[in-house]
């Protein structure tokens, strides 16, 4: 039986439209990411601080303008100055997405989840860059920490779900599944969904 997956709704990056996720961001998820490239808040405000962030508002109206190669330059400037600024290395990996350089999209994606693992759209990007490419394992453990971060999101639960699907990995994609029903309660969609899984794992009686 060809198992039916779910499309989910996710948060569309503009630098990457079109290439990689075809996908719209629904406004719960809107309001759970926060912006594309926050940071924490800046406590002591130095010269040093202002010209970098100076810096990335420039390299932000260098992509509007599409002057990618002076965007790339900016970014690589503000790492020189500050190695931890993961909205830059975020920028770069949706740049080097967009070019479909993706070994170099998972590397600096990766990167800004080390220096900001609390940010949700970096590990969404993290998420479904490996997707892309196969690495479910990887792409599971990214979509696992944006449920946890976010467990009122059934989208969330859906996308990783999916992911263990790719992977062939049924049972993990039905305990997610489960996860999300004792959240939010059992509907059609989600027994459906685990019915057409109990089945392919050639379990008639848990399916019906």
């Amino acid at each position: 039986m060809r198992i039916r997956e779910f499309h989910v709704a996710a948060v569309m990056l503009s630098a990457v439209a079109g290439l990689l996720f075809a996908s719209c961001r629904s406004g719960k998820e809107q309001a759970s990411a926060g912006s594309q490239w926050q940071r924490p808040p800046i406590v002591e405000t130095t010269e040093e601080k202002l010209q970098t962030e100076a810096m990335m508002i420039e390299a932000k109206r260098q992509h509007e303008a599409q002057n990618f190669a002076a965007e790339r330059i900016l970014y690589h400037q503000i790492l020189a100055k500050d190695s931890t600024f993961g909205a830059a290395c975020y920028e770069l990996s949706l740049l080097c997405a967009a070019e479909k350089m993706t070994d170099s999209a998972l590397y600096y994606v990766r990167r800004a989840v080390r220096c900001n693992g609390d940010n949700v759209w970096y590990l969404l990007t993290w998420a479904r860059l490996c997707s892309s490419v196969g690495l479910y394992a990887e792409s599971a453990e990214a979509m696992e920490r944006v449920v946890q971060k976010n467990p009122d999101v059934p989208d969330y639960y859906y996308e990783l779900s999916n992911t263990w699907l790719k992977a062939n990995d049924y049972k993990k994609a039905v305990d997610v599944l489960n996860r999300l029903e004792r959240r939010v309660g059992i509907t059609e969609l989600v027994s459906m969904q685990k019915a057409e899984l109990w089945n392919a794992m050639g379990k008639g009686q848990k399916a019906l």
